[in-house]
């Protein structure tokens, strides 16, 4: 897929990513739409503009209990958002993914004061895989600091919230949005999202909730951080009993914020209610007032959804060394593609340089051949008119031609590089954590066969992810959805680009 940089924002992205903060758009994926958005930064004591923003709904059934069903009715769903968002498409291919995944595993963690760094690391992930009904290596976890206003010279408690979603359940998503042309930076769960888009409202409320047709997103509010995540399923028949379980899911929720003593950190007891909403279920919800939490629905259409796209596209802008925030992809991703980001402009500068000089220089040489050769040709011409023997003309003029001749053939040699030069970066491009190589073949007409094992299904997705981000090839891949967790094998017949 292309993307149009126009005007001004191409050499913004330029610019930024050189400096380790490029352009990042954000995506927020729902039950009945996708939405997307990009932010810049106006300055430091301005709110972040809107550069572009879309949505396009959904055919119904494309994602049921927050599972990815027609994986292509939202590949094209993305698609038409990137191209027709207003006032012009994405300048980015880069974005944040914001996700309905259900079911979301979610625990927060207090943590005593004066414990080391990679101690509390350790203490999390056992956390976490205490409370996953699946092994740690089937899911994506990752945490996120939940700060507190604490007094001047003490140090406090630290608490985390664990969030964990299985790997089967996020990464059709991750797939789908690939297939669209995008890649996924990072991937947080809706209502983290959510909490970030609300964070410069000034009535924003403590709990949210959003209603799907078949499931529950609610969450508690701290600061621009979400202190418990609540989704859940609903399987229900009639309204009254979605109602039902809707009401019991959001007393639940606030119940146990309650005994664990974690409304004392919430701004306001407001619940702000969003989504799927009927009489059944204004009606049941009601029932919350009776814990002393003030309900209110959604004044303005679609609220909690753009303040999710808001969220994911404020993710986007900030910078990768301030970026601590959840999220349900491979470790180190942000900060990887950060890295590699600059490092490819910074190669593609030095390149693009030494290119133009080396070609300046090839023409330049040929061109001083050629003139040579001309006035040559010009003065023995000359000595022709006063030679009777004009037949040595036929005789020049083919030295003339062949002289040429041999200028075009060095010149074409010069430009072309030799497969000592373009082996070792196609094993750079392809080689990585997790891959073996078995085969590289290279032949004359710029064709290059690999053949390989990838130890996880995570390295698998990584070398299709390089290759198609790599310069080195015009042939894109696609990686297959039903594959093994381990020693997964590949086989790439691709066209790469003789000279760079």
């Amino acid at each position: 897929m292309k993307f149009r940089f126009p005007g001004k924002t191409y050499i913004d992205a330029l610019i930024t990513a050189v400096q380790g903060h490029e352009h990042i758009a954000g995506v927020a994926i729902e039950e009945a739409r996708v939405r997307v958005a990009e932010l810049i930064v106006q300055g430091p004591n301005l709110p972040p503009a809107v550069v572009t923003e879309g949505a396009v709904p959904l055919p119904p059934g494309s994602i049921s209990s927050g599972k990815l069903i027609d994986a292509k009715a939202v590949e094209m769903a993305l698609k038409e958002a990137i191209t027709k968002a207003k006032p012009m498409p994405l300048s980015t291919h880069s974005v944040v993914l914001s996700l309905p995944v259900l079911p979301l595993f979610a625990k927060t963690v207090t943590i005593p004061p004066g414990t080391r760094n990679e101690d509390i690391d350790s203490m999390l992930r056992l956390e976490a895989e205490s409370m996953l009904p699946v092994s740690p290596k089937e899911a994506f976890i990752d945490w996120q600091l939940v700060a507190h206003n604490t007094q001047e010279g003490t140090e406090a408690m630290k608490e985390y919230v664990v969030i964990a979603a299985r790997k089967q359940d996020v990464e059709p998503y991750l797939v789908a949005a690939h297939s669209a042309g995008l890649r996924v930076v990072a991937a947080e769960p809706l209502m983290l999202s959510v909490a970030r888009g609300l964070t410069q409202d000034p009535a924003r409320p403590g709990f949210v909730a959003y209603l799907f047709s078949d499931a529950v997103l609610a969450a508690a509010i701290e600061g621009d951080a979400v202190r418990f995540p609540h989704h859940v399923i609903i399987d229900s028949v009639t309204p009254e009993e979605r109602a039902a379980m809707i009401a019991r899911e959001l007393t639940t929720l606030v119940r146990f914020l309650k005994i664990e003593d974690h409304t004392k950190h919430i701004a306001t007891r407001r619940m702000l209610i969003d989504g799927l909403i009927d009489d059944a279920t204004i009606k049941a919800i009601q029932e919350l007032e009776q814990l002393g939490i003030t309900v209110s629905f959604a004044t303005i259409e679609h609220e909690l959804s753009k303040a999710a796209i808001r969220g994911a596209s404020l993710r986007g802008i900030i910078p990768r060394s301030q970026d601590h925030l959840v999220n349900l992809m491979s470790v180190r991703t942000e900060e990887a593609y950060s890295r590699s980001v600059s490092e490819f402009f910074i190669r593609f500068a030095g390149n693009t340089i030494a290119l133009g000089v080396a070609v300046s220089a090839i023409i330049f040489a040929a061109t001083f051949a050629i003139v040579t050769i001309q006035e040559k040709a010009a003065n023995d011409a000359l000595q022709a008119k006063t030679n009777p023997e004009v037949t040595e003309l036929v005789g020049q003029a083919q030295e003339f031609n062949s002289a040429v001749a041999i200028a075009r053939q060095a010149f074409q040699q010069n430009t072309r590089c030799s497969f000592a030069d373009i082996l070792p970066r196609i094993e750079n491009a392809i080689l990585g954590q997790g891959i073996q190589l078995q085969q590289l073949t290279i032949q004359q007409d710029a064709r290059v066969s690999i053949t390989g094992i990838a130890d996880t299904d995570e390295a698998y997705l990584s070398i299709h992810e390089r290759i198609n981000d790599s310069a080195l090839f015009t042939t894109k891949v696609s990686p297959k959805l039903n594959i093994s967790s381990s020693n997964i094998p590949f086989n790439f017949a691709l066209q790469f680009i003789s000279c760079f």
